[in-house]
Parts: structure tokens; sequence; C-alpha cells
């Protein structure tokens, strides 16, 4: 499988801002990629590894500890529901699986024009 084709230099100048920092600065970084980009594609995340002189597996580690941190293409909007066992008990898995059937989509999926992503 080839890498996506990812515009990088959307992001060159943050990350010339966050060069020589250290890795107390990972989280702003990444966030501020996700924003240009969308998304954390591969390519971007090595460079902020270098940038920061974080090493990749706790890059990956974070991003997937962070359940706002993407590293696959979302949606324009966002929509998360509460599943937690109170949520649950007040209607919470109810109210996911009614949203996406709505959409049209399963929990975690998103729409096909891309406009709407439903998480749990």
């Amino acid at each position: 499988m080839e890498p996506e084709s990812v515009d990088l230099t959307l992001i060159e100048p943050l990350l010339e801002r966050y060069s020589g920092q250290d890795r107390s600065q990972l989280l702003p970084a990444l966030f501020e990629v996700q924003t240009a980009l969308g998304r954390l594609p591969e390519q971007a995340v090595a460079l902020v590894g270098k940038a920061l002189h974080v090493p990749l597996a706790e890059i990956y580690g974070v991003i997937e500890f962070y359940t706002m941190l993407y590293p696959h293409p979302t949606a324009e909007t966002m929509i998360r529901i509460c599943t937690s066992p109170m949520c649950s008990m007040l209607g919470g898995e109810h109210a996911l699986h009614a949203a996406a059937d709505q959409l049209g989509v399963r929990p975690g999926g998103r729409t096909e024009d891309g406009r709407f992503m439903i998480e749990a």
C-alpha cells in the first residue's frame, strides 16, 4: 500500500515554531498539525517527532490514548455521544445507534459525503 499524498507545506511554519522544543509541546503540535491537515498522517507525525526529538512509538502511544487525535480522515462535523455506564443507563447507547441509523452509518463511521462522523 502506497503512502497517501499529503501537502506537508501546510505544516512547515508550525514545525519551524516547534523545532528544538521538547516533548512537553507534543500535544499542542499534534493538535495544530491535525487542524491544518484534518488528521495526523504518518508523514506529518514523523516530522513532528523529528522537530521535537520524540520517538515515533511514543507519539503513536499519545495518538492512541487521546480520543480526539485522528490518524485517519474524519468528517466536517464530529458527533460524539456519551456511552459511559451512566450515559448508557440514561439512553446513551440507544441515542448512539439511533443517530447512526439516521445517518446511515455504523458508530465510528462517517457518511459517504464526509460531512458527518459519529463516535461513542
